[in-house]
């Protein structure tokens, strides 16, 4: 049985898939199993994906109608014969150390689950800039140390992408732990994680960089503006109120809950918005945003103005949370136009 199954769906990456399955081959740990999941590509993706399978044992390849990545995801996982599964895109790199070191760790302190560092590159017409790193403490944390440094944790991004750690096998199938396959514009990487969060004793955290992500900046006319972009923040709002309440902070750090919800999920919502191609009329925005309140999430009590954790919080996130909750979108709204055009300016 290898100790590491690595997980990597493919869809239409021809032009990148070599380097990325040779940065997982050439690792210098070689007990682990790869397992490429061919989406239904429509160009030489398949081929690629059988050719390493031939060449190299390790190598499983499993071709499908296009289901999407999470679905991929799943089957992958159904099939996986690693102590730990990690992930991997089929445009990015893993970095040396990717299998070895976080494994070590992982051996060493027994971890339910491992997360390491990230650096991530914007791509544009094949230009590589604003490269941006992520590093963590190491540090081996209990059930109660996780609980006390959650929030702390989920602020730095730790249990945002899936990439970025090693996951016990034995953790994921016990508690039926899946991607959810209605998922297709993002969030899907944290629900996992925030579900792995809820059911783990431990969790171990590496200092070095071993995964590198490039951000491919698409040309902008042709991006799509989908509702189910905003949707999925909803979903994973709702996933973060559950392990809020699992963890008892909605009584004790109820102001921190409300400033993670607003940066996490409001304000990207409000962010999307402003999408050049996004057709929603401002009535409809304005729905929109006051239907959030429907949501448990979106409910924030009034009563927390008063509290010192209002006092102690960000401006710019007190005063989103205040027009939310006095009903004041039509500021809300301009004041997120303004943040999304210093966003890329």
């Amino acid at each position: 049985m290898p100790k590491i199954s690595v997980i990597m769906p493919v869809y239409n990456s021809e032009q990148f898939l070599r380097m990325a399955v040779d940065s997982v081959l050439n690792q210098t740990f070689e007990d682990f199993e790869l397992i490429l999941v061919d989406d239904g590509s429509k160009d030489g993706s398949g081929a690629v994906c059988d050719e390493y399978a031939k060449k190299d044992l390790r190598v499983k390849v499993i071709h499908q109608e296009n289901r999407g990545m999470c679905f991929s995801r799943n089957r992958a996982m159904d099939i996986a014969c690693g102590e730990y599964i990690m992930f991997t895109d089929n445009d990015d790199e893993c970095l040396p150390g990717f299998l070895s070191e976080n494994y070590a760790l992982a051996h060493q302190t027994n971890a339910d689950m491992v997360k390491f560092g990230r650096a991530v590159e914007t791509v544009k017409d094949g230009e590589h800039f604003n490269r941006q790193e992520r590093n963590l403490e190491k540090r081996f944390y209990t059930r109660e140390d996780l609980i006390q440094s959650f929030l702390q944790l989920r602020e730095k991004d730790v249990f945002s992408p899936v990439w970025d750690g090693m996951y016990k096998t034995e953790i994921i199938r016990k508690h039926h732990i899946r991607f959810n396959e209605d998922l297709r514009f993002g969030e899907e990487d944290t629900i996992f994680c925030l579900d792995m969060c809820k059911v783990i004793n431990s969790l171990a955290t590496n200092s070095g960089v071993y995964y590198m992500h490039y951000f491919r900046i698409a040309h902008s006319a042709s991006s799509k503006f989908n509702v189910k972009a905003l949707e999925k923040h909803i979903i994973s709002a709702n996933k973060d109120l559950e392990v809020y309440r699992l963890f008892h902070f909605t009584d004790r750090q109820q102001g921190e809950c409300i400033r993670q919800i607003v940066q996490k999920h409001l304000i990207p919502m409000l962010i999307l918005f402003q999408h050049q191609n996004c057709d929603m009329t401002l009535k409809e925005k304005k729905l929109f945003i006051n239907n959030l309140k429907s949501y448990e999430p979106f409910r924030f009590d009034l009563a927390i103005t008063r509290g010192e954790d209002w006092r102690q919080m960000d401006k710019k996130t007190k005063l989103l949370a205040n027009l939310f909750m006095h009903n004041r979108y039509n500021i809300l709204l301009f004041l997120s136009g303004i943040y999304y055009k210093l966003k890329i300016a």
